[in-house]
């Protein structure tokens, strides 16, 4: 017999999957009613998700790298060069993973739209 945890676990995941299904079908109705192709959509997620994190993101590396060299060469090694030594690394790691996490999916999607693209009308 099942519990009441179980089901309402499974409403739960039921209700997800139909808020994502109503979601998904609302977006295309949309895109349909407003004449505008998803490889449009797809290219302006490109554009500003990818184009602009992918400038953010190597301007932050190279200063970061910067700083570390800057701080690196300073004759004397005080604590606090150290410590911002290890701040421009970590936060190299965090821009980096950044960029894998939000900047891959807008590409993948501009792939998989082009793949597959719909008929004009």
């Amino acid at each position: 017999m099942a519990s009441l945890a179980d089901l309402k676990e499974s409403n739960a995941t039921n209700d997800s999957d139909t808020v994502n299904a109503t979601l998904s079908t609302t977006a295309t109705a949309i895109i349909a009613a407003s004449g505008t192709s998803p490889y449009l959509c797809a290219v302006v997620d490109f554009v500003f998700l990818t184009l602009i994190q992918m400038f953010l993101v190597f301007f932050g590396l190279v200063g970061n790298t910067l700083s570390m060299i800057v701080f690196w060469t300073m004759t004397p090694q005080t604590p606090t060069s150290l410590l911002l030594i290890w701040l421009s690394v970590f936060d190299n790691v965090v821009l980096v993973f950044y960029f894998l996490l939000t900047g891959i999916g807008p590409i993948c999607k501009l792939y998989q739209v082009s793949d597959n693209p719909s008929p004009g009308p």
